[in-house]
């Protein structure tokens, strides 16, 4: 069932989101913690990381999304773009609720077009950006290792041996990490400026994803005044 992407706004109004990924280091996360924040993941995380129940999973295409329908909760809401609703709408078997989500604002540093909006390279981008929209004060990145899983190497920048993502404005693959880290430390202004709400990188300290470093004692165990 598809929703509409506005009644989202504000659903999450300051509360602290965790932005979920692959790599190791999540495992060092207490497993509490991923029931007492709202999670956002992406990607093959919900294959690697089935003890873990995710409300929201955002794609940038469908593709990966149809490998892992069978093993996403059916209480996962799942974002995609817009540009992708009629082909999903087409080819989709997954019973669970999607929203088509279009990124409208221009972001400094990150490519623009009339009709995809804002048009990240990487799934933490829109996840992050979800993140702001619903209302998020602090958005949390755990487990970005810059590895598959923990199980592959870091692809430093500028090289160009990583993945590669279609730019639907540019219409060309691109395949290189220091673009991710480019548009994800402009995402961190962006939203400090226009949503009065953090990113902070809680991941195991590599070169990339550069936003701000955040502690995980700063939000667990939560404080007797918040529980």
């Amino acid at each position: 069932m598809a929703l509409e992407f506005e009644s989202y706004k504000n659903a999450l109004a300051d509360q602290v989101v965790l932005i979920v990924g692959a790599g190791n280091s999540l495992l060092n996360v207490p497993p509490a913690m991923f029931m007492t924040y709202p999670t956002i993941t992406m990607n093959f995380v919900p294959y690697w990381y089935p003890f873990i129940k995710f409300n929201y999973y955002v794609a940038l295409d469908y593709r990966t999304l149809v490998e892992i329908e069978d093993i996403l909760e059916k209480g996962t809401t799942v974002f995609l773009p817009e540009r992708m609703r009629r082909d999903v709408m087409r080819i989709y078997k997954w019973g669970g609720e999607v929203v088509f989500y279009n990124i409208d604002e221009k972001i400094k540093g990150v490519p623009y077009g009339e009709k995809v909006g804002a048009s990240f390279h990487t799934s933490i981008g829109p996840a992050a950006w979800l993140a702001c929209y619903m209302g998020a004060k602090n958005i949390l990145l755990l487990g970005f290792d810059c590895t598959w899983a923990g199980l592959g190497e870091y692809y430093g920048e500028g090289k160009t041996n990583g993945p590669h993502f279609y730019d639907p404005i540019a219409k060309k693959e691109v395949r290189y990490q220091k673009i991710w880290d480019e548009q994800i430390g402009a995402l961190e202004e962006h939203a400090l400026r226009r949503y009065e709400a953090r990113i902070l990188n809680i991941s195991k300290p590599t070169k990339a994803i550069c936003v701000s470093e955040g502690k995980l004692s700063d939000f667990w165990p939560l404080k007797v005044s918040e529980v």
